[in-house]
């Protein structure tokens, strides 16, 4: 069974054998490999519908199929990656993430991933905004999608299709939303 000494370079998936699940066989029986020209690291992981997406640096790709029957993966795309899995949140059923060259991608079930962010991609590629870390909420009673990166906040407004962005000062650090629908920010000192 594999050990950490063993463990794949950031390109493949494993689940544990349903028989033996204290580990992880060698057999390759429980691995898929997200492999592609970039050589790129997975950097997220999420599920939608019937699909499990590997979000990639440079490349996006999805498994579906189940482990006692036949698995496909399939790159959807590859030059929308992701910038940090923090910023991937379901916005009423799509998936709405964060890349570090073109901005925000919107993505369903193994559809193609659409480019969200071109009417901001000026304001993106920005000096002041730094790519080193994103941080998103679904701030589902204001139909909000906010994404902080150092340096400024985006926000798309998806309110009955609207697909408006705007962009807000960066004066707090972390974002969440929770099951009340409360949105709640934060400076690193204080919650607001």
């Amino acid at each position: 069974y594999y050990t950490d000494n063993y463990l794949c370079d950031a390109q493949s998936l494993y689940w544990a054998d349903p028989i033996n699940p204290e580990g992880f066989s060698q057999s390759g029986a429980f691995e898929n490999r997200f492999q592609n020209d970039f050589n790129d690291r997975i950097k997220g992981m999420r599920e939608n519908k019937d699909v499990l997406f590997a979000f990639k640096e440079q490349s996006t790709a999805i498994m579906r199929g189940e482990p006692t029957g036949d698995i496909v993966v399939e790159f959807l795309e590859t030059d929308a990656g992701l910038l940090d899995h923090r910023s991937i949140c379901d916005v009423e059923g799509t998936l709405v993430w964060a890349d570090s060259d073109k901005g925000f991608w919107q993505c369903i079930a193994g559809r193609l991933p659409v480019h969200i962010g071109r009417p901001i991609s000026d304001q993106f590629q920005a000096d002041k905004i730094s790519k080193t870390y994103a941080v998103a909420a679904n701030w589902k009673k204001q139909d909000f999608y906010i994404c902080y990166l150092p340096g400024g906040a985006f926000v798309f407004d998806y309110f009955e299709g609207r697909g408006f962005w705007y962009q807000w000062d960066g004066s707090f650090m972390s974002i969440t939303a929770d099951a009340n629908n409360n949105c709640f920010l934060s400076d690193g000192t204080r919650l607001w």
